[in-house]
């Protein structure tokens, strides 16, 4: 992908023009894209002033402006590229009719010049308190295993595409089809990926609580472009926008178009000497802030005198008897000033007929709302870089439709903005202005700091390579555990770096990971201690599948102590003594990790509530001994697909950490430190419990068994978590880890001289029996019967469960004793009836290794 970095007024569409003319002459075909009507006749005006005449058609939506108008846009654009000969030719369309054309014929013979940065992302929030049927039974939800997003979010996709396609229609114009016209669009699109809140969608299409809204958010793909012979973008800060952002995170890579960029007229602002920047308040700009109550200032025409209204006087009297131009938001009068104030268009982008003013006022507020803004936090964008994205560069596009744009008028010029942080990152773009306060605003309410506010994080390629770093060292860490490291490429040598790095490997003292003579860590789902002082494991958790372990579990729970010290404890560190000399189950030992433990002291956020924010998540809740009906305190076990390294599993607990945030809940560390939330509850998590060499009481009753639970969430959506899709969520995000609470002691406390290890280990024997039972209860069945029964649970997976259903009819066919040529036409088989086939054979190859790990494992 190419892309041109240009300033405002630096003449990229007149410099693209001519690089576009040059390729037809050449008899290259070129497809201009441009955001407005104004701008194509512009373009197709200068483009025919070129010599020699090369064939130009500009295909535009219906009015009056003479040549290229059609009534069917999109129809005459696939219509025109189907008929389109050999010849050079230049074809010019606005970006809605180029999201809207569901099909270029040969893209791969047309060069792609895209003037100005498209929208990439979207977000829409729907109240369907009586009528969410009529959307949510023509769609879908699945996983979205890109890790783009965080896993807060599902995938929506169209399941009854008629169906929506006649709502998107609308022939006889239904309004309540209308308000879903945009969502549909984005839906039906194979240009944009939408998503949901899943715990969101989950509520609503199941009745439960009292909100029946739905926030719906969209993703503009690179598919988009990938077609085309070539592909460019043109912008001002580039790599500061959206687009930029969210398509490095898809892995496209840009590259400056040098043949464009060589020929602006300027790379930087040499007139920033003439610009004097005005802000209004130290504190942010938005809508709640703009129509903020002065408590302190008299009456106005009978209502309370706003933050805006003492901006618009101050603007007013800054700019009396002065042209200017002003922009703000659509709810904002027309009439807002007097005078000589003309009002800019909300999205002003090429517009140069204001270039004999010298002034300027931006009061715009265009922060997204916050469930939008949540949602770009999971791609990984922050506070600061999502009003730089959004707001700021609206602000600098307003700002250069004055004579700031042209370097010829050294008349001087003032540019008022609404706060400080958006003033401060325009003086990189105007070297030399001078940046003053309004005056008359002193009351202005403020809760920052005062001083000079932060520009800059780091820069977008700094990032993006820090994030694509931190992405691929965890997915090598889990290729490690699971013995299957990349073996070519880059990433066979980052497998050689990391293992000489990973305590789980001694530091690179270890080629493959045993634990205390045992080389099947593929078949331990934790550690088993007899006692908090037991510094030695007594043994290892067995795996068979995740049924088999919760229904252990499960029979754990009936068990009854006097004492919960008499109860036996288990970790979902896998454990080796043997691994550090200074600890015996601190971070160093742990060769692998199994499953996420979680212990819960007792809170606001509650069992079902919890297992609610994760509805794909199978899990087992289960009181704690000291749990009452009224103080109810809980585990929860979460089974992963595969054993994570520490570093992931840090990751992936600071995912759900996160996501607990994010719902309102929050630890007493946080609720202390003084900030303003919305929603203030108390999670209850144990920090302190959050790394993975915690150790957790094995599930029985309560002290009162009366107030006992055991809540095992298997619902059909439901599957154990997948530590690559989290951990590509968490390096997007890149994050900071959870919050961590060191215990009081690091060491292991001495084990008492008298430690009676026979009477604590009835809880894994039972397990072991409780194994042993069912492995023979299933014995029964005939070989045939069983392989049946498992293509069977394959094929009636839900939609979205593919990958997880397939891994595990390949695992259960591996434990069946089928030979590996047996398991792979099974396999091939069954790939065809997937929803998406291809996905499927591509895992047939790395499900094979993994079930002859897995036997190899077993027969050691």
């Amino acid at each position: 992908m190419h892309f041109v970095d240009a300033l405002a007024g630096s003449g990229k569409t007149h410099a693209a023009i001519r690089h576009a003319h040059h390729l037809a002459r050449q008899g290259h075909k070129v497809l201009f894209v441009q955001p407005s009507i104004t701008l194509i006749q512009q373009t197709l005006t200068d483009f025919l002033t070129l010599s020699p005449a090369v064939p130009v058609n500009a295909i535009h939506s219906n009015g009056s402006h003479g040549s290229g108008t059609s009534s069917n846009v999109v129809g005459d654009i696939v219509q025109h590229c189907r008929n389109a000969g050999p010849q050079g030719e230049m074809l010019i369309i606005t970006h809605a009719a180029f999201l809207r054309v569901p099909y270029f014929h040969r893209p791969d013979r047309w060069h792609l010049l895209i003037d100005e940065i498209p929208q990439a992302d979207w977000c829409d929030e729907l109240n369907l308190a009586e009528t969410h049927h009529l959307i949510t039974n023509g769609v879908s939800t699945r996983v979205d295993e890109s890790g783009l997003v965080g896993t807060r979010y599902a995938r929506i996709e169209a399941k009854n595409r008629s169906q929506l396609q006649a709502m998107l229609d609308n022939k006889n114009g239904d309004e309540v089809w209308d308000r879903f016209e945009d969502f549909i669009s984005k839906l039906l699109s194979p240009h944009w990926r939408t998503y949901v809140l899943d715990n969101q969608f989950y509520d609503l299409t199941n009745g439960i609580g009292d909100r029946r809204s739905l926030w719906t958010f969209g993703v503009l793909s690179p598919s988009l472009v990938k077609d085309f012979k070539s592909a460019t973008i043109m912008g001002a800060c580039f790599k500061e926008s959206m687009l930029f952002h969210l398509w490095s995170a898809q892995q496209v890579q840009f590259r400056s178009h040098q043949c464009i960029s060589k020929n602006l007229r300027y790379a930087r602002h040499e007139n920033g000497s003439l610009l004097t920047i005005r802000y209004a308040a130290e504190e942010d700009w938005s809508k709640t802030f703009r129509d903020k109550a002065l408590t302190t200032d008299v009456a106005f025409e009978g209502q309370p005198r706003t933050v805006l209204d003492h901006v618009a006087q101050s603007v007013g009297a800054t700019f009396v008897d002065t042209p200017f131009v002003w922009m703000g938001n659509k709810d904002l009068p027309d009439n807002l000033f007097t005078g000589q104030a003309r009002r800019l268009p909300n999205s002003p982008h090429g517009l140069n007929c204001f270039q004999n003013v010298h002034n300027v006022a931006v009061l715009s507020a265009l922060n997204p709302p916050p469930a939008h803004f949540a949602f770009l936090e999971s791609t990984g964008l922050d506070g600061a870089e999502v009003r730089r994205a959004c707001y700021w560069q609206a602000v600098y596009q307003a700002v250069m439709r004055i004579s700031v744009r042209n370097p010829g008028d050294q008349t001087r010029k003032t540019a008022i903005v609404m706060d400080r942080s958006t003033a401060d990152w325009l003086t990189d773009l105007f070297p030399g202005c001078a940046v003053q306060p309004l005056d008359g605003l002193d009351a202005m309410p403020s809760k920052g700091k005062g001083g000079r506010r932060r520009k800059h994080l780091c820069d977008a390629d700094r990032k993006a390579a820090h994030r694509d770093r931190f992405r691929d060292e965890l997915a090598t860490e889990l290729a490690l555990i699971n013995g299957v490291p990349p073996t070519i490429g880059p990433l066979a040598s980052l497998a050689q770096e990391l293992q000489q790095q990973m305590t789980e490997f001694g530091r690179g003292r270890d080629q493959t990971l045993t634990t205390m003579g045992r080389t099947d860590l593929d078949a331990m789902a934790g550690t088993i201690f007899t006692s908090i002082f037991a510094s030695k494991p007594f043994d290892f958790m067995p795996l068979d599948d995740v049924d088999t372990i919760i229904e252990g579990l499960r029979h754990f729970h009936g068990n009854q102590f006097e004492n919960k010290q008499d109860n036996a404890l288990i970790s979902p560190a896998i454990f080796d003594p043997n691994l550090s000399e200074d600890t015996q189950r601190g971070l160093d030992n742990i060769r692998a990790v199994w499953g996420v433990w979680l212990d819960n002291d007792g809170g606001d956020l509650l069992p079902d509530e919890f297992a609610r924010l994760f509805p794909r998540l199978r899990m087992a809740i289960f009181n704690s001994y000291s749990s009452t009906r009224d103080q109810p305190r809980w585990r929860v076990f979460i089974p992963t697909t595969i054993p994570l390294s520490v570093r992931a599993y840090k990751a992936v607990v600071g995912q759900i950490i996160d996501a607990v945030n994010k719902a309102g809940f929050w630890s007493a560390k946080q609720l202390a430190d003084g900030r303003k939330r919305k929603s203030a509850q108390h999670h209850g998590f144990d920090m302190s419990k959050v790394v993975p060499s915690s150790l957790f009481y094995l599930p029985c009753q309560a002290k009162d068994p009366a107030d006992s639970f055991f809540l095992d969430h298997d619902d059909e959506q439901r599957a154990p978590l997948d530590p690559y899709q989290w951990v590509m969520a968490a390096a997007n995000k890149a994050r900071p880890e959870p919050e961590i609470v060191q215990p009081a002691t690091a060491s292991v406390p001495p084990v008492p001289a008298n430690d009676d290890t026979a009477k604590a280990l009835s809880p894994m024997r039972m397990l072991s029996n409780q194994l042993l039972a069912q492995k023979l209860a299933g014995s029964n069945q005939s070989l045939e019967q069983r392989r049946d029964t498992a293509i069977e649970t394959w094929r009636s997976a839900s939609p979205g469960e593919g990958n997880v259903a397939f891994y595990k009819l390949g695992m259960t066919l591996g434990r069946l004793g089928l030979d590996l040529g047996e398991i792979a036409t099974i396999l091939w088989q069954e790939a065809p009836h997937a929803r998406h086939p291809d996905e499927r054979r591509q895992q047939i190859k790395s499900l094979l290794k993994e079930i002859r790990k897995q036997a190899l494992g077993r027969a050691a």
